[in-house]
Order: structure tokens, then sequence, then C-alpha cells
């Protein structure tokens, strides 16, 4: 046989020279070499070298946005080749640091593929774990892995279920890891592979992902390249990608670009080669000249119009035919003249055409092992069709080097590639693959099902990959007379939890519906499937529920409930129904649900009255006393599983009281917990309990106890591995008003981090939201800000959270006014936007708030004033550090600066009222609020007719000092606002009044309110000289920088200068 191989991996796609073994008689013969170097690329390979180096090389340009660049062109234009064509000469570049290349390809032929959400970026890990594994350069290896050590922290066991051979290389042990096969959500898959790709990128080593065929990809794909590519912290990287011109318009591809950024897309278009490239690559193949080729040269382009892939095959049909031979006698290639033109008939029009007959040429055993193949992916290891060649007898083999001798003749005729050394072949083209699964399903439609029996018997017995649960899954039918149908059943629930895992929830809900229509041909799989049956039902109800498909989970919950055998078994379809009340805003409903079941457990959580109240906490404070906190973490473990899932709902029930401003029930039930604890031991929950006590304690003003319950909440959490909702409530409503901001928000930022590794949404998202709001508080770049909590809005969104959204939503409509995106309306009543439920507290607090804010930044007093008075009669629905404090910050504010204007007492009196709050907070122990404090006494003190200007001005400036040595630039910038108002209005000092409003200007400059420059500028412009707004700047910056080179506390996490990566979660 002849080989035609040697130098078409430069234009088959995947293509990578085979390493077998030749026997002399072929090697005798002249081979037909295709040119090692790319014929008609060199503009297009230029443009790749430009574009890596622009973001991965030494002097890539840090502030370009990272585009996507995609490649397109028909089918066979050479788009993977050309990237193939990059990479070689990458490796042969003399580069300071080695480029990582991740490669993955998305399979339209496989069916089950919408399952596989993430399937190509997985499969690109899948590869370069193996590569990894195998690599030489130990140094290098070491370094990777140090890399990736470092930056996913505690998220090593978490990949375990995801990329197992890769957590062992991470663990640097054999055994796997003990981690449960829980559901990932959305938003913890995109941080996981967010922490794999920053910390692949970290240390300066460039990192190249390349995806092809993305004209297939699935949704969860294309939004988590988009935040890749959106992620600032990513550097030395970029994204390559391969779609087919005539496929794009067929999927979701084309209304993702549409909605992507123009500047986030690079197109590259690869053109088929002209008549004068397909001539010098004919010319160059046959070793002759392009004018003695051109008779040839015409024949085949006229048919080929300079397609590469089918200008290969078209050459390699006439070598087979022997139209093109070899002379021993002039060593040169010659044709047949009357051949050529015969040529239009001899070579077929359609490319799938030619590879069939391509394939029919192979021996009928061949076709049929390559048929079976073809089921499986476009790429296949050899021991995997080693098991499944079974199900067809004529296709056995006696041994491992039969079949190998069998596969080399199929790379021998151009149907596979395989990779050196390796034990993986690649089908040459998609369209092999159709057409040789159109031989099994049109000739023998019965093995289909084998195949995938087969697959999933090998998924079991080798720990396969995801994709063949899911092409099982695919291949056989629920009512499969002819199978078990408790097998089925697990087949399909397998499947479903693999789908689940992956976020996959419409599959999922598929593969569980065929598991329950396989139980159903049972007579009794409630008897005879017990728990299968129950399994299924309670990730069917979970599943429907993440879809947003109330109704139909609660319908499946009522079977459980129906048909399980016991109270316990029950309990998971309750707590899933109770969460999914929850997120669809039925509150109420869901705290009734929790009480029944409670009482089905035999507790009784019936509200108490004051006196009764009064009685539980004072015994449970005498607990307290006479207890340490070290007796109470020494207390042993909860035992009784009853008793564990009744604390889970009594934390499920606090959360809703505190969601709907039910103080006092939430205090009834954190003491609840603190007394089954007390009584049968610690788990998870009673962190909660303690958390919740704690701030009670604060409310009332006991921070020194409060932050002594708050650090048994901390311990309890961490020994317990809790839900990370307890630490919201610590630090947002305790340690934030007595910490150092910095350390709270490096606390939002890593509890964040591992409520979204462990699969806890709500936690995460609040834990985020938090985070945001502190970030605003603390002056961080409002653009910044703004980024991160429309993310955030997303993600409440995905996840459809809208109680929260809505908070997102009212917070981050300040921002927004501030930087000038949005424009201040004439009625201010539709300020702050949306319609608004005004029975529910927890969503008037933030509505009212944010209007309070928009209407005091932007002058606007009365409305200010309104809201103000408005908010007074809901602020109990939220005593967090962030929300509070500015709730009697800004209003005191509104309130002197109408005493100010008006010169009425009563406003005056009013302003005292939020001022003395606030004093008796800090003199509890709420050390925060000292920044906020002094401005209130300056602007109170400004009021006072019988203040000499003298001492009014050694106020704020006090105030404007020492925010200024917390870096805080934007109370800077209001401080000195408020002194220039005062200056203007009150003493006609315009001099004075000139400087503060220029030093305001900056402030809010150097902050990002645009929109706040713009209002300064537009009252008092003729104050504001550019000489003095230098001036100012020059004094504000470096102060400020000044005292935090001083204050290595306020240095990474307060300056204004802190980068969108540095933002929590």
């Amino acid at each position: 046989m002849v080989r035609i191989r040697e130098g078409r991996e430069f234009y088959d796609d995947l293509y990578e020279t085979p390493d077998e073994d030749y026997d002399d008689e072929e090697d005798e013969l002249k081979k037909l070499t295709f040119p090692d170097q790319m014929v008609g690329r060199s503009k297009e390979l230029e443009q790749l070298h430009q574009l890596y180096e622009k973001f991965c090389g030494e002097k890539k340009r840090e502030s370009e946005k990272l585009p996507l660049l995609m490649i397109s062109g028909w089918s066979g234009a050479g788009k993977s080749a050309l990237v193939s064509g990059f990479r070689k000469e990458l490796e042969h570049k003399q580069l300071k640091r080695k480029p990582l290349f991740l490669y993955g390809k998305y399979d339209q032929n496989l069916p089950g593929q919408e399952s596989s959400t993430l399937a190509a970026i997985l499969e690109a890990f899948v590869i370069f774990s193996k590569n990894l594994e195998q690599e030489e350069d130990l140094e290098e290896k070491t370094s990777i892995l140090a890399s990736l050590r470092a930056g996913m922290h505690d998220d090593i066991e978490t990949i375990e279920p995801l990329l197992p051979r890769l957590a062992k290389l991470l663990r640097e042990d054999t055994d796997p890891a003990s981690v449960p096969c829980a559901g990932f959500t959305w938003d913890r898959l995109q941080y996981l592979f967010k922490s794999l790709f920053r910390s692949l990128c970290s240390g300066g080593r460039p990192l190249i992902l390349y995806l092809d065929d993305l004209q297939w990809a699935d949704q969860n794909s294309l939004e988590l390249i988009e935040i890749l590519l959106k992620d600032q912290s990513l550097k030395n990287f970029m994204i390559l990608s391969c779609v087919r011109s005539s496929s794009i318009a067929d999927g979701g591809l084309n209304k993702w670009l549409s909605l992507l950024d123009e500047d986030r897309i690079e197109k590259m278009e690869l053109k088929s080669l002209s008549l004068e490239e397909t001539g010098l690559f004919i010319s160059e193949t046959l070793e002759l000249k392009p004018e003695e080729t051109s008779s040839l040269t015409m024949a085949v382009y006229n048919k080929t119009r300079g397609n590469i892939f089918s200008t290969i095959q078209a050459l390699e049909e006439l070598y087979r035919k022997e139209i093109i031979q070899f002379s021993v006698i002039s060593f040169n290639w010659e044709w047949n003249v009357k051949a050529v033109e015969r040529l239009q008939a001899l070579l077929s029009d359609d490319v799938l055409e030619a590879l069939i007959s391509k394939v029919e040429t192979l021996p009928q055993r061949l076709q049929m092992i390559l048929a079976i193949a073809a089921y499986t992916r476009y790429v296949f290891e050899i021991d995997m069709l080693e098991y499944i060649i079974r199900c067809d007898e004529c296709c056995k083999v006696d041994s491992r080097d039969e079949l190998t001798a069998l596969l080399k003749k199929a790379v021998l005729e151009g149907a596979l590639t395989q990779s050196v050394g390796s034990p993986r072949y690649r089908f040459t083209h998609d369209k092999i693959r159709q057409a040789l699964q159109s031989v099994v399903s049109s000739k023998y439609p019965q093995l289909i099902p084998t195949i995938g029996k087969l697959l999933y018997e090998f998924a079991k017995e080798k720990r396969g990959s995801d994709w063949m649960y899911f092409a099982a899954s695919n291949y056989i039918h629920p009512s499969a007379e002819s199978e078990d149908p408790a097998f089925l059943a697990e087949l399909f629930l397998e499947s479903g939890q693999r789908a689940v895992r992956l976020a996959a929830f419409a599959p999922a809900s598929k593969f569980l519906k065929q598991g329950l229509e396989a139980l159903g041909r049972m007579e009794t799989p409630w008897v005879t499937s017990y728990h299968l049956t129950l399994n299924l039902h309670n990730l069917l109800a979970d599943t429907e529920f993440n879809l947003g498909n109330l109704d139909s989970g609660k319908e499946i919950c009522d079977i459980i409930v129906e048909n399980a055998s016991s109270l316990l078994d029950k309990l998971h379809a309750y707590h899933s129904y109770v969460m999914a009340l929850a997120k669809n805003l039925e509150l109420e409903k869901s705290k009734q649900v929790v009480c029944h079941v409670l009482e089905l457990l035999g507790e009784r959580p019936t509200r108490l009255k004051g006196a009764a109240r009064f009685l539980k906490l004072r015994k449970v404070k005498t607990y307290f006393k006479k207890h340490s906190n070290e007796d109470l973490l020494n207390l042993p473990a909860m035992t009784d599983e009853r008793l564990v899932w009744s604390m889970k709902l009594y934390m499920n029930l606090a959360t809703r009281a505190f969601q709907t401003n039910d103080k006092n029930f939430s205090l009834q039930l954190s003491l609840k917990m603190i007394m089954l604890t007390e009584a049968n031991g610690l788990c998870g929950a009673s962190a909660l309990g303690y958390a919740l006590y704690a701030r009670h304690l604060k409310e009332s003003g006991d921070y020194v106890h409060a932050m002594r319950f708050a650090e048994l909440a901390k311990e309890v959490c961490k020994r317990f591995s809790a839900n990370r909702i307890v630490s919201y409530f610590v630090i947002e409503y305790i340690d934030c008003w007595c910490l150092n901001p910095a350390s709270c928000l490096t606390a939002l930022q890593h509890n964040h981090r591992i409520a979204l590794s462990k699969g806890e949404v709500e936690a995460a998202f609040l834990l985020s939201f938090a985070g945001n709001k502190l970030a605003f508080d603390l002056g961080y770049p409002l653009r910044a800000v703004e980024r991160r909590a429309t993310e955030i809005l997303d993600e409440a969104k995905l996840n459809q959270m809208a109680l929260y959204a809505d908070r997102v939503k009212y917070n981050r409509a300040v921002v927004r006014y501030l930087l000038g995106f949005e424009s201040l309306p004439l009625d201010w009543d539709s300020i702050g936007g949306g319609d608004i439920d005004f029975d529910n507290e927890y969503l008037l607090m933030p509505f009212y708030y944010s209007r309070l804010q928009i209407g005091f930044y932007f002058g606007n007093l009365e409305f200010a004033e309104r809201m103000a008075t408005r908010l007074d009669t809901v602020l109990v629905a939220d005593n967090g550090f962030t929300v509070m404090s500015n709730a009697l910050f800004f209003p005191g504010l509104v309130f002197s600066g109408l005493a100010r204007q008006t010169g009425k007492r009563k406003f005056i009196a009013r302003a005292r009222i939020y001022r003395d709050k606030m004093e008796t907070l800090l003199k509890a122990g709420a050390v925060n609020t000292k920044n906020k404090l002094l401005l209130m006494d300056a602007d109170i003190f400004a009021c006072s007719s019988r203040a000499s200007t003298r001492s009014i001005q050694a106020k704020y400036d006090e105030a404007i000092s020492v925010a200024m040595k917390s870096g805080l630039t934007h109370m800077v910038a209001l401080g000195s606002e408020l002194a220039g108002e005062f200056f203007l209005s009150n003493r006609q000092d315009e001099e004075v009044a000139r400087d503060y409003f220029s030093r305001a200007v900056e402030g809010y400059r150097l902050w990002g309110a645009r929109a706040k420059v713009e209002d300064l500028n537009n009252r008092h412009g003729e104050l504001i000289s550019h000489a003095q707004a230098s001036e100012a700047k020059s004094t504000l910056t470096s102060s400020s920088e000044l005292q935090m080179c001083d204050n290595s506390k306020d240095l990474e996490l307060i300056s204004v200068h802190t980068s969108l990566n540095e933002l929590p979660g």
C-alpha cells in the first residue's frame, strides 16, 4: 500500500503525524508528500502573532480589552490547520516563557451533546492534565502545579468530580478525594473555571485557549467565554476559536455574538486559496514548477475552488486511481493528459460522496469497527473501542495488536489520524464520521442500543467521562423491552446526576423523566426498587425547581411525601420545596411549610409572647454566663438525624424571618437552636443560632458580648463546614461595625469563595452583595463597583432570586446616577425605577435608602427629606453596617442642610436626633462610624449662629483629615463640598469656598462620580478655577497616598486605585 500522509498535518484539521513503522516494500515507493509549510496563509499567521504579542508578549498592552479571535471559513478551509501552524511557530520561537496551549472541540455528531455543557472547555483541561502528567520538563511541571495549588486553595477537592486527573496531580497522592457528588450551580462552575484560568495565567505565563467548532457551543460555554473575556485579572491570556461560516446562523452563537461588545470580537475570515496559491501548493507537492503543473492545477481548481481539504482529497483520489504516478524513469511525477481531460467526471462534486467512496474501499470488518467508533466521539481511545466492538460478532478481534493493525490501515487510508505515541485516534473529518454513522443507522440500527449499553458499562468500570453516560442515555430508549427497567432507571439517574453536576438542568430533567418512564414498566417500583425510585424523584424535584418550574417540582414532592416510607425520607423533598418557595418570593408560605414539617418532627415552633420570650432569653443568658466559648466548643456533635434536620429547618425558618423583618421570631428561633444545641450537641446550624443571638446583642448595644458570640459562630461554622450564610450574618451585622473594614472586605471575599465552592448560592450571593455595598462605602472606584453590581444582578436573575435582584438594582441605581449612566428625570418620584411592593419592608428599605442618597448628592433636599421620613418607618428591616450607618448619616446631613438653607429649628433638631443615634453606636463600640459622626458634627455645628467661622472650619477640616488618613477619598470630597456650601451661603467667603469646591471636584473625579463633578461645575463653576483645581489635586492625592502608605491596613482594599479584580467575589 502507498503512503500519502506526510506534510498534510498543515492542512487536515487535528492531524498529527502517525508514528507507525512501515514495511520496506512500502518505503521503496515514492510517497505523495504535501508541503511542510503552509501555502497562502502568511498574512493570517502574522495577524495571529500580532495578537499574541498584544496580549501575551513582553510588550503587551494591559489596558486593552481582551477580544475573542474568531477564525471563520467554510468546511475544509484549513482553520484548525492555521492554528496548528501558529502553535508550531510559537514552539520554535525563542520566547521568555513557553505558552500553555489548551485545546477543546465541540462535537455536533455526538447524541446528548446538549447535555455536555462546557464540553470543549472540560476536554481542554482533560487533555492538559494528561500532557502535564507526562511532562518531561520537571521544572516547568513543578512551576505549573505550584501556580495551580496556590490559586485553587481549598478547591482542589471540589474539582475532583469534574477533573479527577488534575485533582490527583494537585493533591500529590493516589487516592481520590472523598467528595460528595453534589450538583454544581452555574455560579459555582463559573467560579471554579475562573480560578483555574487565573492560576494558570499567574506569574506571567502565557495561556492560549483554543476552541474548535465554536458554532456548536452550548450557552453555558458562551457565557463562560464572555466572563473570561471581561475578567481583568486574567493577564497573558488569549482565546482563539474556529467556526464554520455555513453554520454560524444555525445555533445560539450568532445571537450571542450580536449581544457581545464589538470591541470584544476580532474576526478573521479564512478564504479559499486563489488559483495561483493552489498552483503553488500542487507544484510544491509534485516537486515541479508551477507552469509545469498548470493543466492539473486548473482542473483541480475548477473542481475544488481552492478549498485546501478538497484539493488534498482530489490529489489523493487521483493518486489512488493511478492517474498521478511517479515515474521511475524520469524520476518525476507524471499524470495522464487524457485522464486530466476526464477529470471533471472522475472527481466528485460532493466532498462527502468522495469520502464515502474512500471508506467503501476499506475491508468490511474495518468499516464496521470504524462505524461503531463513529458512535463515540471524534477522538477515541483504543481500550474503549476494544470494549464496545463486542456489540457485533464480525468486529471481534483476538488481541489488541490485531485491532491496532486494523486502525493503522484506517490511518493509512486517511480515515483516521493518530498522535505520536498515543492510544488516541481521531477522525480526519466530521463528514467521515457522518458517513460511517449512516452505515449503522441504515443497515444495523439494532446495534445502536447495544453500543449505548456497552458505553455505559465501560464508563462504570473505567470511571469514564460524562459524555459516555449522555450518549448511552440517548442510544437506549426507556421503553426498550430487552432491557431491565431497573438497569435503565440507574443509567438515566446517573446521567441526570452528571448533568446536574454541570448545571445542565434541562437535559437532566429529560434523563430523569426517562428514568421514571422506565420504572413505570414495573408494577410496584416504590416497593421493589425503593431507593432508586426515591433518588430519581428527589433529584427530579430539585431539577424542576432549578428550572423555575415550581408547580411541576411541587407535584414530584407530593409524590415523594405520599410514597416515602419514613418521615426522614420525605425531608429532602420538603426542604427543596421550602427553598423554591423562598426563591419565588413566597416567604410566608415557605415559613408555613417549615413550621408544618417541624411539627411532624415533634418540634413546636410557636410564637412566644413578651414574657415567655423574656424568660427564655434570661435562661440562655444565665447559661452563657456559666460557660465559656471553650466549654461550648467542647460540646459533642449532634448525632440524632431527626434533630439535625430540625436544626436545619430552624435555620431556614430564621433566615426567612429575617427577610420578612420578623425580628422577634428570628430571636426566638435563635434561642431555640441554642437550647437544642445545649441539650443535644453541636451541628452546623448551631452557628446560625449563635450568629443571630450576637446580632440581637449588638442591637441592644452590647457590642462586647456580640463579638464573643460572633467569634463562637465562626468557630462552629469552620468546625462543621456550615452554610456560609452564617458568615454573612456575622460579618455584615457584627464585624463591619467594629473591625477594620479592610479585613471585613477580605473576609467577605474569602467566605464568598467558599460558599461558591460548596454550591451555596444564596449565601454566596449575600456575601458578594455585602462586599459590593461595603466597597461603595469605602470609596472604591465607582466604575468597578457598578460593574460588579451588574454581575451580581445578572447572577441573581440567573438563579431566579427576584427578591435579592431588586435590592441590588436599587443599590446600583445610586452608583449609576453618580457615574452619569442615568440622567436625572424631571419627575424625581420615578428615580430608583421599577415597581415596588409597599408591603415588603425588606425591599422598601433599599428603595427609600437609594432614593435618599440620590436626592442628597444632587441637591434635591426636599425630595431627600421625604425619603428619609419614609425610611424611618422601615429602617429596622436591616441593621447591617453599610445600610444602617448610612441611613443615619445621609438623613442627618439632609436635615442639617435644610436647616442651613431655611434657618428652621425643626430641621436642626431632627439632624441632632440622627447624630445622637450615631454617637450612641460609636460609644457602644461601633468604631467604624467615627468618620461619619465627625462630618455630621461639623455640618450641625455649621448651623449654629454663635459658632465662629474658624471653629466651624476646624470641624470640617478635622472630618476631612480623618477621611484622608483612612484613604476615603469620596468622604474627603463630600466633606469639602459641605464646607464649600457653608462658606458660600453663610459667610459669603468665596475664596475659601472656592478652595473646598476645587478639592471636592477632584475627589469626586478620583472616585469616578462624573455626574457629581458636572453637578458641582454647573452650580459653582465660576468659583472653581482650573489652576486651583490642579493645586487641590496635588494636595489631595499626595496627602491621601502618604497616609495610606503609613496605614498598611488601608493600602490595598480602600485605595481609590483598587482594580476590579480586588473587589470581593
